[in-house]
């Protein structure tokens, strides 16, 4: 559970990244987490009617907004995002960017800082989320990457575990933070999936991919999320031009 108090009362961030990297993935494990729940508590906490992407394009269709009232009484507002560098093209690819773009403007006057997610078992980020990023970068007066951070996923911690080449990112973003989870909401999804169709794999019975969800969920998830909020509450936030 994410229960330490923060010096923000609310805290609004972005989730950017390219697609299939687990971006919905961390906002559903953050909205669990702050809810206090345990891992056989979790639920679904995403529109289930925004991510009916396919055709090797984004999951998420169009950028959402959740409210998220956590335990220690303060709030998180998240933005979930379509994937960046969609694979079928640059029309849709600029498409989610701009529809990304205009959903920031309208629901945010300021953002505390911008989660860039990655799969951790790529050793860069696609080819345009520079010029992305570098477009999101005009909508802010002041420097927008001093608000950024890295959460690769599919990885245990350190995030030295990763494929990810800090030297293969954009300049600006080599010095920003890095964490890396195997997100225990991503195996609990799995699990529950196998669970309702009967269906236990020998080479992972079902009892031991709960075990593994259980022990990422004790272990890491709540320490990783805990320092991920910490150095957004400390991050100034920035204001959003209209």
């Amino acid at each position: 559970m994410i229960i330490e108090p923060w010096a923000k009362r609310e805290i609004n961030i972005v989730v950017l990244g390219d697609t299939v990297t687990g971006k919905t993935a961390l906002v559903n494990l953050i909205a669990n987490m702050c809810a206090g729940f345990t891992l056989k508590d979790f639920e679904e906490k995403v529109e289930l009617s925004n991510e009916a992407g396919n055709n090797g394009g984004s999951q998420t269709v169009q950028p959402h907004l959740y409210n998220i009232t956590c335990v220690n009484g303060q709030k998180v507002n998240i933005l979930d995002t379509p994937g960046l560098a969609d694979r079928r093209g640059l029309k849709e690819d600029t498409e989610n960017l701009k529809a990304t773009i205009d959903a920031m403007k309208k629901n945010f006057d300021t953002i505390d800082g911008i989660v860039v997610v990655q799969s951790g078992l790529s050793s860069h980020l696609g080819p345009t989320f520079d010029s992305a990023l570098h477009h999101i970068s005009y909508m802010f007066p002041g420097n927008i990457y001093d608000n950024i951070a890295l959460v690769l996923t599919s990885v245990g911690p350190p995030p030295e575990k990763a494929n990810l080449v800090t030297e293969l990112l954009p300049e600006k973003l080599q010095k920003a933070p890095q964490w890396s989870i195997n997100n225990p909401y991503s195996m609990w999804s799995i699990y529950q999936k196998k669970l309702a169709e009967g269906f236990s794999d020998v080479a992972l019975p079902l009892e031991e991919l709960y075990e593994m969800a259980q022990r990422e969920y004790d272990s890491r998830a709540t320490e990783m999320l805990s320092q991920l909020f910490q150095y957004l509450d400390k991050c100034k936030a920035q204001p959003v031009k209209g």
